[in-house]
């Protein structure tokens, strides 16, 4: 049995009491189920690491966040340009299974191990989590521009662009 399992049979019984006891265990419930989903994502990273044994190093991954940071369009101005492209690395390493989907603190943890160094854009978990309800965390083969409010397809377009040219720098670091 493992981690995961033994917390889902304690939670089990923490719920049988708290009906059969009339106790208030709801707070130990949730702390049980912030436990349990913070193992599923570990389990589901786990997994992931597992999944793809073709993919790119941590030293390659960063060589090519060094050069996407660099990179600049036609019109002189950085592809990467504001906080929440983060968002487009993040999917891009979720979609090569180097890091659990919706894990995000591990995502920041990973980030800062394989890049410790001053980034020109800084990155923290806090970043990703406003944009939880967007298409850019389902697979990028799966994105469709859904405008929220008065939302532009600017944005969009250039989150694209950041996870187009992120995936090709990392095809040419694998050569």
């Amino acid at each position: 049995m493992n981690d995961y399992d033994r917390v889902l049979v304690i939670r089990t019984l923490l719920e049988h009491f708290n009906r059969k006891d009339e106790h208030i265990i709801e707070e130990e419930l949730s702390r049980v189920d912030e436990h349990l989903n913070s193992l599923d994502e570990y389990r589901k990273f786990k997994q992931a690491k597992l999944l793809d044994t073709k993919k790119v190093t941590d030293v390659q991954f960063a060589h090519a966040i060094d050069l996407l940071l660099l990179e600049i369009d036609n019109n002189g101005r950085y592809i990467f340009e504001s906080k929440s492209h983060w968002i487009a690395v993040f999917r891009v390493a979720a979609d090569m299974h180097l890091i659990g989907d919706n894990d995000y603190q591990g995502f920041d943890n990973w980030i800062h191990r394989i890049h410790p160094k001053h980034l020109r854009i800084d990155f923290t978990s806090k970043t990703l989590k406003p944009m939880t309800t967007h298409c850019y965390f389902q697979p990028f083969d799966k994105w469709e521009f859904q405008p929220l409010k008065n939302e532009t397809k600017r944005p969009y377009d250039k989150m694209v662009t950041v996870v187009v040219r992120l995936r090709k720098l990392l095809e040419q670091e694998k050569k």
